[in-house]
């Protein structure tokens, strides 16, 4: 599924492994009962998983667009 269209690949895996990742700080955040982590963490691993497994070449590119353009508030 994530290689659906080659040129995309790389991304797709990237953003699915960030994704995979976020769901295993939700989980042990859930373990320690963090709701708020736990909430969080969710929410950043359906952002990332979602559109890489279901967006189709046009709009994953421009779900990549839209992500480089907050990119910098993750800097503050």
């Amino acid at each position: 599924m994530l290689d659906r269209y080659p040129e995309q690949s790389a991304a797709r895996r990237g953003y699915a492994l960030v994704g995979v990742l976020f769901a295993l700080f939700a989980l042990a955040m859930a373990w320690f009962e963090s709701t708020i982590g736990a909430a969080v963490g969710l929410a950043g691993a359906a952002l990332l998983i979602g559109p890489a497994l279901c967006c189709g070449r046009v709009a994953f590119a421009r779900y990549e667009k839209w992500l480089s353009r907050i990119a910098p508030f993750g800097n503050l």
